[in-house]
Parts: structure tokens; sequence; C-alpha cells
């Protein structure tokens, strides 16, 4: 392993890094000069001084993977790569986070939208106790107070931060530091559930503003240093209903349709990067997603309300023998894809996703329908 002096504002790191067993120089010499600021002449906040530090040691890592990836790796099958981006040298650099993480020992910081409830409370816990660093983001703070309780008694690495994901500024302010972010996992979202004649233009809005704007603002907060750097991953957490648009659901299906379009689409644009891109649709699971969806006013006591009331119950005929499926199948899901490269870009999750969407791909829309209709006993 390398050492690091700092001398007169100079961190000097002195010495060889073994990887796998073959050596890596660290400079013709032996050792790596990064010229750092001297401390001593500029006034500086704890937090500021401990950013900057942070900062260097994160160049210094970069540095090091780099110089391994085009010097050495291209002769070496001892630490394989993976994934799908192609550096200068021929090799995979997309798996350059598990390879820093495998000569410095060091795990990934992970931020997560949506973080106070469900799927994004589970991901942050299963992500935190595999040893990760963890920013749980949520639009009230104050939602997150169990969740930072549980951090304290357990010694895990949460980070409680204010994140509303339709406020553009409230994402410049919290995603300020992308290289301090090595995965972005985007679950925040919820749903307007109702008949497409009675939802209104501000309620769409409103729909897409969290679904579908609110990670796109999230992914262009990151992406320019991402592609600089050439690491990084986005996990969008989408929906069954994002391949498969069910009756009074119109307006969330074509919310976690755009997000997979965009998803699909950001994928051939960042994979050469060195970026890896995932989706996560997982069917119907018990969270409390349900105490969040939004009606139009127009749906209360209305024949439509009756009709989805019908369908939603012939749904429970996919739950095979009546256990309720786990959440934490999601979270899973969704940690597999920020640390695994080796995970595909699109994962269902939940026995009825699976079986809706082999349903679907396997037969042309009306088969698909009347396979439905029978399957459920859902008939006009």
């Amino acid at each position: 392993m390398a050492g690091i002096v700092v001398v007169a504002g100079i961190v000097v790191v002195v010495g060889i890094v073994v990887v796998a067993g073959t050596v890596v120089e660290m400079s013709e010499s032996g050792a790596l000069l990064l010229h750092v600021v001297a401390m001593a002449h500029i006034e500086t906040t704890p937090r500021q001084t401990a950013t900057f530090v942070d900062r260097q040691r994160r160049e210094y890592e970069r540095l090091v993977v780099r110089r391994y990836v085009t010097s050495v790796a291209p002769y070496s099958t001892r630490v394989p790569l993976s994934g799908s981006g192609v550096g200068s040298a021929g090799v995979d650099t997309s798996s350059e986070l598990c390879l820093r993480d495998r000569i410095f020992h060091r795990m990934a910081n992970i931020l997560i939208t949506g973080s106070n409830s469900g799927f994004g409370r589970l991901a942050v816990l299963t992500l935190a106790r595999q040893g990760h660093q963890v920013v749980a983001t949520m639009r009230t703070v104050s939602k997150g107070d169990d969740l930072r309780r549980l951090a304290e008694k357990e010694g895990l690495d949460i980070e409680i931060r204010q994140l509303d994901v339709t406020d553009p500024d409230s994402v410049e302010a919290a995603m300020s530091d992308p290289d301090g972010i090595d995965v972005l996992v985007n679950n925040a979202g919820f749903e307007v559930q109702g008949a497409i004649e009675q939802i209104d233009d501000v309620l769409m809005q409103r729909q897409l503003e969290t679904n579908v704007m609110g990670p796109l603002r999230t992914i262009r907060a990151v992406l320019p240093a991402w592609g600089e750097r050439g690491s990084g991953v986005v996990v969008n957490v989408s929906s069954i209903a994002g391949r498969v648009a069910p009756p009074y659901s119109g307006a969330y299906a074509a919310s976690k349709h755009a997000l997979e379009a965009l998803t699909e689409s950001l994928h051939f644009e960042v994979s050469h990067l060195g970026l890896r891109v995932h989706l996560i649709e997982p069917g119907r699971f018990p969270t409390n997603f349900s105490d969040n969806i939004v009606f139009p006013s127009a749906w209360k006591d209305s024949p439509h309300e009756d009709r989805a009331l019908a369908f939603r119950e012939s749904l429970t005929s996919l739950d095979g023998d009546g256990t309720p499926a786990d959440p934490q199948s999601v979270a899973d899901a969704i940690a597999d894809a920020a640390t695994d490269p080796s995970t595909p870009f699109r994962t269902l999750v939940g026995g009825d996703a699976e079986l809706i969407d082999a349903t679907k791909t396997s037969m042309s829309f009306e088969d698909f329908e009347s396979t439905m209709r029978t399957a459920l006993d859902w008939h006009d």
C-alpha cells in the first residue's frame, strides 16, 4: 500500500500499490506528488477543509485506478473488468468503481431519493449495512428521524439530506458535489390514480414533475463530472407499469414509460464513458406507497372508482399462494444494481411483474388482453 505524508501543504504519496499480485508504480520515481492548498495561509471552516481533502483523496484514487486500467489491465487477467464502457486502452472501464474499492478497501458513496419510506428506506439500510456511505434524501428531513436513530444505533454511515426533486434549486444544493457521489438511485415517486378523462393538466404535470423531471434533474446534476472521470452508476426505480399500463393508472404508467425511455436512451449515450445505467421494475408490494396516491376531485363515488376497485381486487389472483411479496427483494435488487457491474440493464422484481411482462412480450396485444382478462376474471 502507499504511504501518505503531508509536508508544507504538499501531499506526498510514496510507494506502490499491489492489485491482485500485480505491482502498479505510482510514478516514474516511485512517488506521486499531489499539490494542495497550504491550509495554514487560508481561512477555512472545518467542513470546507474536510471537503477539500476528500476531493483530493478522490482525485488521487482516480489517478491510481486510471493508471492501472491504462497501463496494467491490458496485459493482466488477474482483475477482471466487466461492464459496458471501453476505455482508450481497449479495456472495460465501467467497473472502475469496483476496482477502486478493491485497491483502497473503500465502499461507495450512494445518494438515494425518496428515502423516508418504502423501497427507498429499505435500500438505504441495505446498502449502509453492506458498509457503504449512504445519503438518504427526502423532501422533509424530519421524516428521517427514525432512520437517523436506527443509523446511530447500528453505527451505519447514513446522512439525512433535504432534497425535493421537483425543485431545481433544491437539487442543485443537495448535489453540488457530484464527484462525491458514486451511485445515484432515483426512487422518489408517487401515483396519480384516476380515469384518463378525469386527469386535468395540473394533475398530470404534477405526476410528471416528480416521476420524470425529478430523475432528469438529478441525472443532469452528476453527468458532466461523471463523464469526465469515467465512472458512476444510475439506478432508476421504475415499475411493471412502465412495461404494461393498467386501467386507471394511465398518468402513473405514462410517467414510468417515459422514465424507461429516458433510461434506455441514457444507457446508449453514456455507456462508452464508463457509466452504468439500470432500471428496477417492481410489481405489487405491501408498502405505504398507496398512502400517497392522489386522486382527481371527480373520482370519489364515480363509476370509474367502482370499476377500478374491482380491477384492483382481481389483481390478487396473481399473488400466488397469497403470501405478501417481501419489499426487501426490491431493496436487494437496487443494491445489486448499485454495486455489481454484472447486473442486467433491466430487473423485474416480483412474481406478478415477471408473469405480466413475460405474457405481454410473448404475444400480440389482443391476445395479451384476452389472456389477462381471463386470468383476472375481469370482464365488462
